[in-house]
């Protein structure tokens, strides 16, 4: 009996072995292993980019860093579009998530392709996914109106962390006239 007990550990931690085995080999197939993480940043950046978005990389504000934060330009409104991105999955991304879930219109998390089980047992619903494979960023899912970005414009406002026309626009319609940024152009 105690025999056969060992084979079965010994089998079920072989085929743990294999299957991560097989995960990696996955992820160089579909190019994710030689990206860093800022390579994944620039990939999303350029997406949103290409949808007409004001996109700011590596911001800083109120003490919680946002890998990416997008802007979109509505007739009544900004609409603020957080992305978390990681290149490895790990516990760190739910901390994350729920801490920019109280500051975002939209929230995302860019992860590579080869995580989609891992983001669709472990992510919020509410949150978007979006995947990245050879450069190339796929929304995986829609993320639900938080309908909480403006924390983030009047954070941004305050700091004066403003180099868009969209933005200085949306500053000046909330500070004091005696606060207006001017435009440069």
């Amino acid at each position: 009996m105690l025999d056969f007990h060992r084979t079965c550990t010994f089998f079920a931690y072989r085929c743990a072995y294999i299957c991560s085995a097989s995960i990696r080999s996955r992820a160089l197939s579909f190019g994710v292993a030689d990206l860093d993480e800022n390579g994944l940043v620039e990939s999303v950046v350029s997406r949103f980019r290409s949808a007409g978005f004001d996109v700011y990389r590596n911001v800083v504000l109120d003490g919680v860093e946002f890998d990416v934060v997008a802007f979109e330009s509505s007739s009544d409104r900004v609409y603020v579009h957080v992305v978390e991105v990681k290149r490895r999955p790990r516990d760190k991304v739910y901390k994350q998530i729920w801490r920019r879930i109280e500051l975002a219109d939209y929230l995302y998390v860019a992860i590579p392709y080869s995580f989609y089980t891992w983001a669709l047992s472990r992510v919020d619903p509410r949150v978007g996914i979006l995947l990245i494979r050879n450069g190339d960023v796929i929304v995986f899912r829609r993320p639900v109106y938080l309908g909480k970005g403006m924390a983030i414009v009047r954070s941004m406002c305050r700091s004066a962390i403003v180099a868009s026309e969209l933005l200085k626009g949306v500053c000046n319609r909330f500070a004091e006239p005696s606060q207006h940024i001017q435009s440069t152009a």
